[in-house]
């Protein structure tokens, strides 16, 4: 299975330099705090053990170990270059970019294979999960934290979920509510 996979820029860039190499997807954000347990029941299913409904069985739409996943990413055509928006620290205002959501399978220049694929709770992420998900190192114990302040975290799991904090849709509640992700790793290709 080939499926296009989106990413911000500084997340390609991170993919690029092999410092990202996982990634973690939205599945469930359980606002009633339902899910009771998660039992992987096979290589890549689930089964979901929930309060007052019955047992659900899922599967990551990304895909399972041995997929390809292409990079959306922004792009321009100049009439015989594409150039691809990641590859500029600072995004030049006067080119007309390609919206990644609108990219298609042919112009994808990065391509990712799945190694392994988890279903978890975010707040459970390793330290080295956390690394791996390229969060940018400031000092030498030192990472970023992505609220807009200018505090570092010696916390590698903080850096990652002020990260997942600032590109969610549920960013006030990250820290709140138990929000379940596949948890998809990859090695670039």
């Amino acid at each position: 299975m080939e499926k296009g996979i989106l990413f911000k820029d500084h997340m390609i860039r991170s993919i690029q330099s092999r410092t990202k190499t996982n990634t973690r997807r939205e599945f469930l954000v359980d606002r009633n705090r339902e899910i009771k347990q998660v039992i992987e029941v096979d290589k890549g299913q689930w089964l979901l053990k929930i309060n007052s409904r019955p047992d659900q069985i899922v599967t990551c739409k990304y895909g399972n170990p041995g997929d390809k996943l292409y990079v959306k990413e922004a792009i321009h055509f100049d009439g015989k270059t594409k150039h691809y928006r990641a590859n500029f620290q600072d995004d030049p205002k006067s080119v007309k970019w390609v919206s990644p959501l609108f990219m298609k399978r042919t112009d994808a220049r990065l391509w990712l294979q799945i190694t392994d694929v988890k279903l978890e709770e975010l707040h459970s992420i390793s330290e080295d999960d956390a690394i791996a998900e390229g969060i940018e190192r400031v000092g030498p114990w030192l990472w970023k934290t992505y609220d807009n302040s200018e505090v570092a975290t010696s916390s590698p799991q903080t850096s990652y979920l002020s990260l997942y904090a600032s590109i969610s849709k549920y960013s006030k509640e990250v820290m709140e509510l138990p929000i379940y992700v596949f948890s998809i790793h990859f090695k670039l290709i």
